[in-house]
């Protein structure tokens, strides 16, 4: 593990920057600035006061254009984005910056299409849509669970990546950072609610952007610029970046990077509660929709720059692989192995860099937990009279409690996927990818006037088991795509080992499968189309199939009626 340790300096900065997110989290101190600044009247503040379960969840409409693009924007950029990309890039390559052509669509049709559409229904929880639709309260249960596992998972993912990395630099356990980081996470997001999450997410953001400029600045400096960088990439077969095969059993290509982003964005900035939560939280409809469309470019410069500093910390580290050399545990601390490596003698700035991982971090966690209160409470809980019933204040509370109970769920699942040891790119679009598919599916359905409730529900589920299906097939096989080729022999200890790993001209194919179990070689990014596709083709089979029944059903009822008749009026006829 890494020997070097924060100084004192970097503690204060590491610490400083999570108390300010905490105290912005406080509600109650926000409020009051917030109101101080726009000279609301006692009036309004005894309005807030009974409306405190709204402010909470949904911010009344009362926030404006930069909060709301960089509270989108820092919801969907997680740690994932900064550990998981770094990674990614590091072991296979430049082909994963093809996915950002992928993330340009979603926010663009979330802008004009889907976000207008809900907001012009008036619609607090998405899931609204689908009873309207198929006046069942049983679609929209459905979608809710699929929502709250999505959600649960996502979250778990969210506190695991900052756990690898503050367990690298601490020499902590995986577990007891997991514990530390989720504790935290979860007690900053219960205090606050929607507005504290907007404007927390605000701060994380420029601390994440000041972060990841330290790295990437420090680090092209160190190498002696760009052309030097980019030599020692290109000498190791790290700028292949476009890959057009349409073998889907191919770990990452374009199609499956490209397809896959659009789906995986697409429930992000189109169908996501959280997006419908920013949208209604804006104080006009133009600005909600300027703030979705202003993602497009802030996502691909953020996550090029995400990639290239991939590119940097494998050029830094190309002559001794901390993995290869057991410096690291996991690919996902490569980040943080850089980190140390490059600002030990810079005082508070590896403080400032692990506080971007971690500001990614809690500003997802918190938008997630907090839209999980929302649903739990309008989709599940006010179906209840006893919870309909209840006063604001009460309420409140319940949301509240919803939060920590739920942010106590991620954190016990963190420590599953800490047993796993996978990259977190990995993880992240195969479990998610299994959720968003029977989902996006259903609303898919929803457009097509013969889709029916049960039909559409088989579809859903048989998408569901498809895609769960996968994940656990994975999860069996473990199979091991081979990183591109990695060195020890700059390490002090073991330069006299010269080792490579050899892997060059490998197919992107897992090397230890075979038979029927190679598809579960197949990429992650494919597994959201792939359960879209399952739920749309089944439930497009059941509907017709179930409407036709009820045609032929129908029909032998009116057949019997005229029967029935005929024989009436025979009998009359014989009588007369």
């Amino acid at each position: 593990m890494i020997e070097s340790k924060f100084n004192a300096a970097d503690y204060i900065v590491f610490f400083t920057v999570l108390i300010i997110s905490s105290l912005i989290g406080l509600q109650k101190i926000i409020n009051s600035v917030f109101n101080r600044f726009r000279k609301v009247g006692i009036e309004n503040k005894n309005e807030c006061k009974t409306n405190q379960t709204s402010e909470y969840l949904t911010a009344n409409k009362s926030i404006g254009l930069i909060p709301v693009s960089f509270s989108l924007f820092a919801s969907f950029f997680s740690s994932t984005a900064f550990l998981g990309v770094t990674a990614e890039v590091y072991e296979y390559g430049l082909i994963y910056w093809t996915m950002v052509f992928g993330f340009v669509i979603p926010p663009i049709l979330g802008a004009f299409i889907t976000a207008p559409y809900f907001a012009s229904k008036n619609i607090k929880s998405i899931f609204e849509f689908f009873e309207m639709r198929y006046k069942s309260k049983l679609v929209r249960l459905f979608t809710v669970t699929c929502y709250l596992l999505r959600s649960i998972i996502l979250t778990a993912i969210y506190i695991y990546g900052p756990a690898t990395a503050f367990s690298t630099i601490t020499s902590l356990h995986d577990f007891f950072s997991i514990a530390l980081i989720g504790t935290f996470a979860t007690i900053y997001t219960t205090i606050g609610g929607l507005r504290a999450v907007i404007f927390s997410d605000m701060f994380q953001a420029i601390v994440m952007f000041m972060g990841l400029l330290c790295m990437v600045v420090k680090g092209l400096f160190d190498l002696g610029g760009f052309s030097a960088m980019w030599k020692i990439n290109l000498e190791n077969q790290r700028l292949h970046v476009f890959d057009f095969r349409l073998n889907p059993l191919i770990r990452q290509t374009f199609w499956s990077l490209f397809i896959g982003h659009v789906f995986h964005y697409s429930m992000s900035y189109c169908f996501d509660q959280q997006t419908i939560q920013r949208f209604a939280s804006a104080r006009t409809a133009k600005i909600a929709k300027i703030a979705l469309l202003s993602n497009a470019p802030i996502g691909f410069v953020l996550i090029s720059l995400c990639c290239f500093l991939g590119l940097i910390v494998f050029a830094s580290l190309s002559g001794c692989d901390p993995l290869l050399s057991r410096q690291i545990a996991s690919s996902n601390q490569l980040l943080t192995f850089f980190i140390m490596e490059k600002f030990r003698n810079f005082y508070g700035i590896a403080g400032l860099c692990l506080a971007a991982i971690f500001s990614s971090a809690l500003s997802s966690v918190s938008s997630t937990i907090n839209t999980f209160s929302m649903i739990l409470w309008e989709d599940i809980l006010k179906a209840n009279k006893h919870f309909r019933n209840m006063t604001d204040s009460q309420s409140l509370r319940v949301t509240k409690i919803i939060s920590l109970s739920s942010g106590l769920l991620c954190t016990c699942l963190a420590f599953f996927f800490a047993s796993m040891g996978s990259n977190l790119i990995q993880i992240s679009a195969g479990g998610v990818g299994a959720v968003n598919g029977p989902m996006i599916g259903l609303f898919a359905l929803a457009f097509f006037s013969y889709s029916n409730q049960a039909g559409s529900l088989i579809g859903a589920v048989f998408g569901l088991i498809v895609g769960l299906w996968l994940n656990i097939g994975v999860f069996i096989e473990r199979p091991v795509y081979p990183r591109l080729n990695v060195s020890i022999s700059e390490c002090s200890s073991l330069a006299s080992q010269n080792y490579t790993s050899g892997f060059y001209g490998t197919n992107g194919q897992a090397v230890n499968l075979y038979g029927f179990s190679r598809i579960y070689s197949m990429s992650a990014f494919w597994y959201g189309p792939i359960g879209l596709m399952a739920t749309f083709i089944m439930g497009s089979i059941m509907s017709l199939a179930l409407n036709r029944f009820s045609e032929i059903k129908s029909g032998k009822e009116v057949n019997i009626s005229l029967q029935n008749i005929d024989q009436t009026n025979a009998f009359s006829l014989q009588s007369f």
